[in-house]
């Protein structure tokens, strides 16, 4: 299926096509667009927007698709989730009162029948983040900064969970026995076990944002925030875990580099030269980042270096070669042959 993602810092709002990675824009002008659901025949979306707002848009708009708000004057609303019915909406508020509302609707309409901006709020909640349903929807998981919170979704009574030891969790899921935290403070995604409440990292490779899992419940997707990547990593359902596939493979590079944003036009003809991708149609990768920069030549396991993999040539002397982008600034990128 398709993913739908959210950018606070570019206001923007994308569907990733599942059948070949397309990416197009989901409306334009949002202000800070954070959590997002999707109701159950895919005819809208909900988003928490930071500015306060909750709002409804049709998913076969496009560019053009319209902003219907649901509640205003939310707290900073960050993680959403809906209920399998389709009627009934709880959004996870960042900020002071640190509220979870809850809205009532129509199913698969922007249709509000009755709405309580701080149906539960706050202690034990200090940051409520992002949220989980559990499969009977007697129980909401909150991620709530350095814990997880529950709350019972008929009487609204809150327990703290479990610490985490970690701070900056923004994104949650619920797979089995299994919670999935993703940290952008830390980086990495935490696995905890709902029937013991033990707490293991599972992986850290620069990512932890958002979050999502796949409709098999098979691929669990998770964005990063870090600059230098926003990419989005999949780990795969290995017995009852998920766990990471390594290196992780990006399912779909930054959007400045499908843009042209700050990269010479000739960068995705180059990786389509090198097979690095499949083709200049924003499609994933055919593997690795490391497995092609030892496909190419690039990098090399050197025995004098604990089998480290290292440069083969400057890596500035390579991009200037594959014209992948401009020189602005001069001088080198990195250090010469050996260089880890």
């Amino acid at each position: 299926g398709d993913v739908f993602l959210t950018t606070i810092s570019t206001g923007d709002i994308f569907i990733i096509a599942g059948t070949d990675q397309t990416i197009s824009k989901l409306g334009d002008g949002a202000s800070f667009p954070s959590g997002i659901a999707i109701s159950p025949d895919e005819s809208l979306v909900y988003v928490a927007d930071q500015n306060g707002q909750v709002y409804a848009m049709d998913t076969s708009a496009g560019p053009t698709a319209a902003r219907t708000n649901l509640v205003t004057g939310l707290s900073a609303p960050h993680g959403v989730i809906l209920n399998g019915a389709g009627d009934t909406l709880w959004v996870a508020c960042f900020s002071s009162p640190y509220a979870i509302a809850r809205i009532y609707l129509t199913a698969n309409t922007a249709s509000v029948t009755s709405s309580d901006s701080a149906w539960v709020s706050g202690s034990p909640l200090t940051a409520a983040g992002a949220l989980a349903l559990s499969g009977d929807e007697t129980t909401l998981y909150v991620t709530n900064d350095g814990n997880v919170v529950t709350v019972d979704t008929t009487s609204g009574a809150m327990t703290t969970l479990v610490a985490l030891g970690i701070t900056g969790t923004r994104g949650i899921i619920l797979a089995g026995n299994f919670l999935y935290i993703g940290c952008v403070n830390c980086g990495q995604v935490t696995q905890v076990d709902i029937r013991d409440l033990s707490v293991s990292s599972l992986y850290s490779a620069n990512y932890g944002s958002g979050m999502g899992i796949s409709r098999d419940k098979s691929t669990l997707l998770v964005a990063s925030q870090i600059t230098a990547q926003k990419n989005i990593f999949q780990l795969k359902l290995n017995g009852e875990c998920f766990v990471p596939v390594v290196p992780p493979v990006p399912v779909i590079q930054a959007k400045e580099i499908f843009d042209g944003t700050d990269a010479n036009p000739n960068v995705l003809s180059n990786l389509v030269k090198v097979g690095y991708v499949v083709s200049t149609a924003r499609e994933s990768f055919q593997t690795s980042l490391l497995e092609w920069m030892v496909n190419t030549s690039m990098v090399r396991q050197d025995s004098s270096f604990n089998n480290l993999y290292c440069f083969n040539t400057s890596l500035s002397e390579w991009i200037a070669h594959e014209e992948m982008c401009f020189d602005k600034r001069g001088g080198p990128i990195v250090g010469k042959s050996g260089s880890q």
